[in-house]
């Protein structure tokens, strides 16, 4: 097919944050393109467990949701969380200052991830909380509104749980240790100053951390890659997207990136990327510099060890892979490895339908170029 345009899904990120918003507000809202990832179809479900009302509407992806004034219905109820670390890490802090008791279920390997900073900070609001052998009890029946220290070092999900768990309902002063850069939280404060006026419609724009992999093609086959929706580069992710563009001449224009010439840096040193910048980026990073023979550095790398899995380990995977590569169950590491697989075509991915956890059409997409 002659210059294809990629289809790309709905932002995962923006929708899961317009959920709760529209979820607590005082009025109708509807959600326009709502991403159909696995994370954002189990929030839904989750919120609609907790009396919300959602009607999908004629348009395929648009939703009418009526909000509870920030006083969830169901005081008691089972939430799937399925593997999604956003879903249940914002239903948690949701339910933690509604005054109910709450069970909630997650696959083996979310439960694995570190979620620790976030109960220590749910504790100091006087709830209650135990392990069960699905996941997780949540007694929030005494709650209390108090000022709370989240450690936030490991994920700004915390800190952005709290803040919408907060909208239209009790405030609190959450404090974030240690201060840094979290371009995630920006998103989310985002969203929240969008909902504090309930608008009528609002609509979720193009996932750009999905398109980051077809700025990966575009490199490597020096090519131009053009999408059927456009993408707003005001997003968490587009550090890495600057970062290609100094330094490979990668460029958004048009609704396609385009790359006029690749350009590698050509240092004695390795180039630097720092990761708690745009975390979801670094495996493509990774993989984009290894196939344009340029050395990189990631600062901060440990972040990627609490991710769907260890990604610190999946970078230097990814670094040296020739036969195959094991996704882990990780949508990130199958992405990337599509690429990857562009300059290595005999390489095997290894449990590649984990893409449904964010983009469940990628390869469909991705063979549009074969």
């Amino acid at each position: 097919m002659a210059n294809p345009a990629v289809l790309l899904p709905s932002c995962k990120s923006t929708t899961q944050r317009a959920l709760i918003c529209a979820a607590l507000g005082s009025g109708e809202v509807v959600l326009q393109d709502v991403s159909i990832a696995d994370d954002c179809r189990d929030l839904r479900r989750c919120l609609q467990t907790l009396g919300v009302s959602m009607t999908p509407l004629e348009r395929a992806g648009d939703w009418l949701i009526r909000g509870c004034d920030g006083n969830i219905p169901q005081k008691e109820a089972v939430l799937d969380c399925g593997a999604g670390a956003t879903t249940f890490r914002f239903l948690w802090t949701l339910c933690a200052t509604q005054g109910g008791d709450y069970q909630f279920h997650v696959d083996e390997q979310l439960k694995r991830r570190p979620h620790d900073h976030l109960f220590e900070a749910t504790s100091q609001l006087n709830v209650r909380m135990e392990s069960t052998d699905e996941g997780w009890r949540l007694d929030s029946r005494d709650w209390q509104p108090r000022d709370i220290t989240v450690q936030s070092e490991v994920s700004s999900q915390f800190i952005s749980a709290f803040a919408l768990a907060q909208f239209n309902g009790a405030t609190f002063l959450v404090t974030a240790v240690p201060e840094k850069p979290r371009p995630y939280f920006e998103l989310t404060e985002r969203v929240i100053e969008q909902f504090n006026e309930l608008p009528e419609r609002y609509s979720i724009p193009a996932d750009f951390s999905a398109a980051m992999y077809f700025a990966g093609r575009a490199l490597v086959e020096k090519s131009t890659v053009h999408f059927a929706r456009d993408i707003s580069l005001d997003h968490p992710e587009k550090y890495a997207y600057r970062f290609l563009q100094k330094h490979f001449g990668l460029r958004w224009a048009n609704s396609s990136f385009v790359v006029d010439r690749v350009d590698t840096a050509n240092d004695a040193l390795p180039l630097s990327y720092d990761v708690a910048l745009a975390p979801d980026a670094s495996l493509l990073v990774t993989v984009v510099c290894r196939i344009l023979a340029q050395d990189v550095d990631f600062v901060n790398s440990a972040l990627l060890q609490h991710k769907e899995s260890d990604r610190q380990l999946a970078l230097h995977h990814l670094q040296h892979a020739i036969d195959e590569i094991d996704t882990l169950d990780d949508h990130r590491i199958a992405m990337a490895a599509a690429v990857l697989q562009l300059a290595v075509p005999g390489l095997r991915i290894n449990g590649r339908d984990c893409v449904s956890k964010s983009f469940p059409d990628f390869f469909k997409q991705w063979s549009q170029f074969a």
